[in-house]
């Protein structure tokens, strides 16, 4: 802890050592954007006690229901490996076959929520095929991150969340990149003063220049 801040950050992203570099290259096509950082648990740690962060939240994501798994192993033993510096979030996919196996094995697990990425995962919030995802972790009390917006689709904008936000009301729902990723202020105006959603400010510093309308709650 530094000049009297334990700092957390939120939102991060870390991959096995193997397929790391594969992995950052791949997001940056994604967003058009050139990583600072090597995307392993050992970059981050590095980093975050260079930058003053006291810890972190880890996740990663599958794109495939076969990854979902060892995903989630990943990311447990990273954060056994690294203790009282990082919490892990699981991967869910809503194609898996058995999706309260999944849950209940990355419960096991010790994770604390769910990563969701509606854009790179290829699916709509409010896809059927989601449902019963928001009813087991709304279940087990398991918090959602979940990229939430861009301009360029229509997985995760706000016309998408905001019926999933309020039929599962109990659903704890954090909405990364102040809820609406390239559409902040749509998202601002939309979705503030919803009770069961919060949101981050990850991937944000060099984006929102012109954005006024910050949300009323915040995680």
């Amino acid at each position: 802890m530094k000049n009297g801040f334990y700092v957390i950050d939120s939102h991060c992203h870390i991959y096995p050592e193997k397929i790391a570099a594969k992995a950052v290259a791949g997001t940056d096509r994604f967003y058009d954007t050139t990583a600072a950082c090597l995307g392993t648990p050992a970059d981050l740690l590095a980093v975050n006690e260079k930058a003053g962060i006291d810890h972190s939240i880890v996740q990663s994501v599958a794109t495939t229901p076969k990854q979902v798994q060892s995903i989630n192993e990943f990311i447990a033993e990273t954060v056994k490996n690294a203790p009282g510096r990082l919490t892990g979030l699981g991967t869910l996919h809503p194609n898996s076959e058995n999706l309260r196996e999944d849950v209940e094995h990355l419960i096991a697990l010790g994770l604390k929520g769910v990563k969701l990425h509606p854009d790179i995962q290829n699916f709509k919030v409010d896809d059927y095929r989601c449902l019963k995802i928001y009813e087991l972790c709304e279940e087990f009390s398991l918090p959602i991150l979940m990229h939430t917006g861009d301009k360029r689709y229509d997985n995760s904008n706000p016309n998408r969340l905001i019926p999933i936000l309020e039929i599962y009301d109990h659903l704890t729902i954090v909405g990364a990149h102040f809820g609406g990723w390239s559409i902040w202020e749509e998202a601002s105006r939309v979705l503030c003063d919803i009770p069961n959603l919060y949101v981050d400010c990850s991937s944000l510093t060099t984006l929102t220049r012109c954005f006024r309308s910050p949300m009323t709650k915040s995680a």
